[in-house]
């Protein structure tokens, strides 16, 4: 009920929860170098806007690698930190500046 015309036109004959469910793991799931580049493509163009939550934006990237994950593209501790903090606005460059330099003395 909750789902968009597009998905729904995807699924559309499946009448049985298991099928209906494997047709979508199918179509968003896929570990395709196709779907591999959409995901990083979205994942490196993930920006902070002006205006949003200071919460909301840690859980969209979190939403990006957990997709990664899903198509078993595993991204490192490091590599993440470093995409969390290059996706935030400029005015948090002090805030990075300072977690870079912390980073390198501990």
């Amino acid at each position: 009920m909750c789902a968009s015309d597009i998905v729904l036109l995807n699924v559309s004959g499946e009448y049985l929860m298991k099928a209906l469910w494997e047709k979508l793991r199918t179509l968003y799931q896929s570990k395709s170098l196709m779907n591999k580049i959409f995901l990083w493509k979205m994942m490196y163009k993930l920006k902070m806007k002006d205006g949003d939550l200071v919460i909301e934006h840690p859980n969209a990237f979190n939403i990006m690698v957990s997709q990664l994950l899903s198509i078993d593209i595993k991204i490192s501790y490091e590599d993440k930190c470093i995409s969390l903090l290059c996706s935030l606005l400029d005015l948090w460059d002090s805030l990075v500046v300072a977690i870079g330099r912390n980073a390198t003395t501990s």
